[in-house]
């Protein structure tokens, strides 16, 4: 009787001993659907990702990594943490470098380790060059400012013109003045513009696009 309740002990503890190694072998880090791309524009983009699996425990960190031009160091040049509704999240990259190359994958963290989507590869719209030209004093307390839209990049540029101010130091269509100077790529100018006497003014050019409004390099004038 004491050999047969024993043979039961040792039974039964190998079979825990089996199940409790076969639960822990199903602890694996996640598993994550594709990462989809869209909404692609000049400095930003628009992300979405499924987590399939948790592998069997807690994530702690659902996200985007990405990486400019490379695909091996995405964790450590930048990421975006997202909240997930439903296992399924979505998120967005902002401040990127227009007409760039970027490699992106999402993924999502438990204790054992993290989990990886393919990566995938995108290019950022490119923008168009704004050229700030020097300003022309040769009227008394007045001025002409001009610049150049270069390069026709297939975005529509709605308006293009300078923005002057004597008090902000880079001067935008919302802090300054601007003097719109019509539509499209090509050279453009103010004509002549009065002026306070002995001040001295910022301005920059600027083109207005879907994407944004793109400015050039801010130069000064003082006004003679």
């Amino acid at each position: 009787m004491n050999r047969v309740l024993l043979f039961i002990c040792i039974a039964t503890f190998f079979s825990c001993e089996r199940e409790k190694l076969a639960w822990e072998k199903e602890k694996i880090v996640p598993k994550l659907s594709g990462c989809i791309v869209s909404n692609i524009a000049a400095t930003s983009v628009q992300l979405d990702s499924k987590t399939l699996t948790n592998g069997g425990l807690d994530i702690t960190e659902y996200g985007f990594c990405f990486s400019e031009g490379d695909t091996t160091h995405f964790m450590k040049e930048n990421k975006v943490i997202c909240t997930p509704i439903d296992w399924e999240m979505q998120g967005q990259l902002q401040d990127l470098k227009d007409g760039t190359k970027y490699y992106v994958k999402a993924y999502a963290i438990n204790s054992v380790g993290t989990g990886y989507s393919q990566a995938v590869s995108f290019t950022t719209k490119l923008l168009p060059i704004v050229v700030t030209d020097t300003a022309i004093n040769n009227v008394t307390k007045s001025a002409e400012f001009s610049g150049v839209v270069l390069f026709d990049v297939g975005i529509q540029i709605s308006e293009r013109g300078i923005c002057i101010s004597y008090t902000w130091q880079f001067p935008t269509i919302e802090y300054g003045n601007s003097y719109a100077c019509g539509t499209g790529v090509g050279a453009f100018s103010t004509g002549q513009i009065y002026l306070v006497y002995n001040v001295k003014y910022n301005y920059r050019a600027y083109a207005k696009t879907i994407y944004g409004v793109v400015y050039g390099k801010v130069k000064t004038v003082i006004i003679k």
